[in-house]
């Protein structure tokens, strides 16, 4: 059977949690907190809309033009 690297990296900080060892777990997203209703909510509606593909790996043009925004808005970058 075949587990991908991510799956055997999050085996093996779930197995030292359970042995009471402290460790920073960086392997998998895994937040300890629920999802914002807003930020699930647009996730449902963006589903369906068709939004089911990954998206590119920088980012929409709208997530980039946005974070572009930001940026030099609020924090003078451009």
């Amino acid at each position: 059977m075949f587990l991908s690297k991510t799956v055997s990296i999050s085996d093996q900080t779930t197995a030292l949690v359970k042995a009471r060892v402290l460790i920073i777990r960086l392997a998998a997203g895994e937040p300890n907190f629920d999802t914002h209703a807003l930020i699930a909510e647009a996730g449902i509606k963006a589903i369906r809309e068709g939004y089911t593909r990954y998206t590119p790996n920088a980012g929409t043009f709208e997530l980039c033009r946005a974070i572009y925004h930001k940026l030099k808005e609020e924090n003078g970058i451009t």
